[in-house]
């Protein structure tokens, strides 16, 4: 079986769950034309890797995503067009300690935010960043 849901005019519709060759989960949630849609969860080798909201296919608004080797929490915030945007925390893939509490701009940090070393969870900056790099005021 590669799906179980509801169908419109052959598209994935409403609620379903697809499948992988194998068998594997891929996604769990709301479909509309064939697309994810709503409240759903995707996986990776049937490991869940994020849960929340979707639009249009891709990760939209409040969602959480997980390291699928780990299976620990590696981003808690909102998405856009499938990225970390506004506001949101990064956590370490392995210790699943808190790296990055602030704003995000198509994935990167952007905005007022604080970076923590995952190692000695302490704070090695706090202050504006652009692109991912710092920017304008900040205390390291």
């Amino acid at each position: 079986m590669i799906y179980d849901g509801g169908f419109v005019s052959g598209l994935y519709e409403g609620s379903g769950k697809l499948y992988d060759a194998e068998g594997n989960m891929i996604y769990d949630g709301g479909f509309v034309s064939g697309l994810y849609e709503g409240n759903g969860k995707l996986y990776a080798n049937g490991v869940l890797s994020f849960e929340d909201e979707f639009n249009e296919g891709l990760k939209e608004g409040a969602g959480k995503g997980y390291n699928t080797e780990t299976q620990v929490l590696i981003y808690d915030g909102n998405f856009a067009a499938g990225k970390y945007s506004g506001e949101g925390k990064q956590f370490s893939a392995y210790n699943g300690e808190l790296v990055y509490d602030g704003n995000f701009y198509q994935g990167l940090y952007y905005g007022e935010g604080k970076l923590y070393s995952s190692d000695t969870m302490t704070l090695i900056y706090s202050g504006n960043f652009r692109l991912g790099i710092y920017d304008g005021e900040g205390t390291l």
